[in-house]
């Protein structure tokens, strides 16, 4: 029987059946990407093997993002070999410069919002099923995170914090959302690498879709919403280019989004700075 640990020596193996490209599996990445391992071929060259249980052609379609964007100058890895077999589905992806930061500098700051105008109105050929996938993170949930049981049975006030987030979505819900632009969906600092003082890369496009890029903004700010500076310039930025109300429906969606997820998955440590930063963005938002 296969084990987790034997599944990426399987896609290998796949790979070097469907296209005749031969890797060798050097071990897991360190950073820069969930679910990634390094892999290296004949010529010593590394890259970034990423796979999932599926066979449609959703390895195709990160291939068709990334390309999109790296011909706009947008620094996300080229996406080399995609396939699918034996319901399977890989990528290998150049495994690009840097590494990622806790926090970022004002001038790390801007070239994220610089990169974030080159996502407008890039979702052609995406399917749109926006607003729908932030909302519905928040008012049903989907299987394995935004949980909403989670935080309706753990605590008086977690259920409290569910509630209110579902009637501010409820109320905001009829805000007009554009579907033209490329959204990351978990925009966050763990995906994006700096080198040499400037931002080198965002990865992991695997959740990609038509939408609205400002989700990503948000993203951003939820995780950096401690650091005043960084803070200031998006919330700057946010506040004279978006809708206020689709902002607070994507603070909705964060604010379950994590919360939740730090409750099944994290310590009461998490939980707590997660709630903080929960309490003064809606503060802030005015919700």
């Amino acid at each position: 029987m296969e084990t987790a640990a034997d599944a990426p020596e399987r896609v290998l193996s796949l790979v070097r059946e469907h296209s005749g490209r031969e890797y060798s599996l050097v071990g897991r990445a360190k950073a820069g990407e969930q679910g990634a391992y390094i892999v290296e071929d004949r010529e010593g060259r590394r890259f970034i093997l990423k796979y999932s249980r599926n066979s449609d052609s959703t390895p195709l379609r990160f291939k068709q993002i990334t390309s999109r964007l790296r011909s706009a100058g947008y620094p996300v890895p080229e996406y080399v070999h995609v396939g699918s077999a034996s319901g399977l589905g890989w990528v290998i992806q150049t495994m690009l410069r840097g590494t990622p930061r806790p926090a970022f500098a004002p001038e790390h700051v801007r070239e994220l919002l610089t990169l974030n105008e080159i996502q407008a109105g890039r979702s052609a050929g995406l399917e749109a099923a926006w607003p729908q996938r932030p909302i519905e993170g928040v008012m049903r949930g989907y299987d394995g995170y935004c949980v909403i049981e989670t935080m309706r049975r753990h605590s008086r006030e977690s259920a409290a914090m569910l509630e209110h987030l579902q009637d501010l979505v409820t109320r905001c819900s009829a805000a007009d959302f554009t579907t033209r632009d490329l959204v990351h969906w978990d925009f966050n600092p763990a995906n994006i690498l700096i080198d040499d003082g400037h931002i080198s890369g965002v990865v992991d496009w695997e959740g990609a879709c038509a939408g609205d890029r400002a989700f990503d903004l948000v993203t951003l700010l939820f995780y950096r919403y401690k650091s005043a500076a960084e803070r200031d310039l998006l919330w700057r930025y946010i506040r004279d280019n978006f809708d206020l109300n689709t902002i607070r429906v994507y603070a909705a969606h964060m604010i379950v989004r994590q919360v939740e997820w730090s409750l099944r998955r994290q310590t009461q440590r998490h939980v707590e700075h997660y709630t903080e930063i929960a309490q003064a963005m809606l503060a802030d938002l005015g919700s």
